[in-house]
């Protein structure tokens, strides 16, 4: 038994067998399992890759479907072709190269979206997703330190490479993108603001609204852009509102933008917010606003989106008005100036509701105030002189009463008046014929009491104070004007023009004078309701 079993122990296989029987490297391998973190890492460059690329595959699938999933479809199935015309019989190597086609054009699909629609389809993730890749980048370089040190007892090495490779190419790819994307958004967004706000400072208020409307609505801005900005932008919306406009040139903000006389100081603040929702970005901005009178803070809302009119190709801006205005964590202040000027809003508001008394009590005393307090005592005491000597005549002796009686007060500049082509000429004749004596004046004059906020600007010796007023005739169609034209519910919008002198500001009892009619516009209220009439202001003392 134990000879039998040295015999075996000591056969020497032949040439022939070991010819059948050959043992490969495999044999002498150990096996190595997979690095658990290797493919965790891997896992997470390739999330990071595809939440990249998923813009860019949402933006060509949106625009181009049938090309997108052709391409998808057709490069795996090009990849096989190939293969086989290469003479690749392998099916596991051909799955390989048709896997790796896929994943390239999936690639080449994703980051080429997402620069193609950049503008219109912009892929801004939020900041929390930049974990993705930060994690991936951590997990795959541990799994590599794991697996060096780990005395080749484990495997996954070109997992971790593959794995950090993915990682680095999407993540700088898609940081050149957003910090592109941001940028252009930025420079835009600022270079908007930063011209409204000179439109705004220059007293341009037409083409300052105009950049407050979405692109698509914009009127073209022309010569008739006054006309159109009245007729579609500045419908009333119903009591107490004088339409989009009218409300526009009333803000605030606008008033004291003006009040510099084309000198306010402005200082950029930088950017306040930003964001990206629905299409559309929201990029607000902060200013201080300095003149003589005081120091503000407004923040600007400016929105983009992709336009999509005729004339309106590419990212388009414009101004939120709804949301830009003082800031309330800045309150205004004041200089000496301006606290002193603020303090006389009551009273000049009082001697406009004044003067519009006497204009319908007693034209000749309504005419003093449209002098200068020095010259008003010495026409007084000239008008007693005059009238025992010449009677009745003697006023007219006075230089500026006759052409106060035509009604030299009232400017219609065919720049700044709007009104329908009946109302053109006819609004103004009827104002300036109610100056003369006796005349038919309009049903109501008062001040505007949507207007908050009045202009102030200084001038050679003193200021000026521009007050919004209203002008109403009613339904009974008087006739008016030297062509005794029937003017019927009629509401006309005008700025009154006050001015003083510094002497007479620094007293107590600053006296102002009437310097000025600006008519600015005259529309047709016959929708007006009841309910609308009698919130009216009422009428002041010596008003019929």
């Amino acid at each position: 038994m134990a000879e039998t079993t040295d015999r075996s122990q000591g056969v020497q296989t032949g040439p022939g067998f070991a010819a059948e029987l050959p043992l490969g490297d495999d044999a002498h391998q150990t096996y190595r399992p997979l690095s658990l973190l290797a493919l965790g890492g891997f896992g997470l460059a390739v999330l990071t890759a595809v939440v990249v690329c998923l813009g860019g595959w949402i933006g060509v699938a949106n625009h181009y479907p049938k090309t997108f999933f052709g391409l998808l479809l057709s490069a795996p199935a090009v990849a096989v072709l190939v293969c086989l015309l290469m003479g690749m019989h392998q099916p596991a190597k051909i799955l390989r190269v048709a896997g790796l086609t896929f994943a390239g054009m999936l690639a080449l699909l994703g980051l080429g979206g997402l620069l193609l629609y950049s503008n219109s389809n912009p892929w801004l993730l939020p900041l929390w997703v930049l974990f993705l890749p930060a994690a991936g980048l951590l997990v795959a370089w541990l799994a590599r330190i794991q697996i060096l040190t780990s005395e080749d007892t484990l495997s996954g090495l070109p997992l971790c490479n593959a794995g950090m490779i993915v990682v680095g190419v999407f993540s700088l790819v898609y940081v050149t993108y957003y910090t592109a994307s941001v940028m252009a958004v930025r420079y835009q967004s600022a270079a908007f603001a930063d011209l409204w706000l000179d439109r705004l400072k220059k007293g341009e208020l037409d083409p300052a609204f105009l950049m407050t409307l979405p692109p698509d609505l914009r009127p073209a801005e022309n010569t008739d852009l006054r006309t159109n900005l009245e007729a579609y932008w500045n419908q009333p919306a119903g009591a107490g509102s004088g339409g989009m406009y009218s409300d526009f040139a009333m803000k605030d903000f606008v008033r004291l933008l003006q009040t510099g006389s084309g000198e306010a100081k402005i200082e950029p603040l930088g950017l306040l917010e930003w964001k990206y929702e629905g299409g559309k970005y929201d990029v607000r901005y902060g200013y201080r606003v300095t003149t003589p009178i005081c120091t503000s803070v407004i923040q600007i809302l400016v929105t983009g989106q992709e336009g999509s009119g005729p004339n309106s190709k590419g990212r388009q801006w414009y101004v939120d008005a709804k949301v830009t205005g003082l800031l309330k964590d800045a309150p205004i202040a004041f200089s000496p100036e301006g606290q002193m000027l603020a303090q006389q809003q009551t009273t000049v508001r009082e001697f406009v509701e004044n003067w519009f008394s006497r204009l319908y009590r007693d034209d000749d005393d309504a005419y003093l105030w449209t002098l200068p307090a020095a010259r008003r005592a010495e026409v007084k005491g000239q008008r007693a002189i005059l009238g025992a000597a010449l009677g009745g005549a003697g006023r007219w002796t006075e230089p500026g009463l006759a052409a106060f009686y035509r009604g030299g007060l009232v400017e219609a500049d065919p720049k700044t008046f709007y009104a329908g082509k009946e109302n053109r000429t006819a609004v103004p004749d009827a104002l300036r014929w109610a100056f003369r004596p006796g005349a038919d004046k309009p049903d109501r004059a008062f001040i505007n009491p949507a207007a908050v906020v009045p202009l102030v600007q200084s001038t050679a010796g003193g200021k000026r104070m521009v007050l919004d007023v209203k002008f109403l005739y009613g339904p009974d169609g008087k006739e008016y004007g030297p062509e005794r034209k029937k003017l019927r519910m009629l509401d006309v919008d005008a700025l009154l023009v006050l001015e003083c002198d510094d002497a007479s500001l620094a007293k107590n009892d600053p006296q102002w004078q009437v310097k000025q009619i600006d008519l600015l516009r005259a529309r047709a209220v016959q929708a007006q309701s009841r309910q609308e009439k009698m919130s009216l202001p009422p009428l002041p003392p010596g008003q019929p």
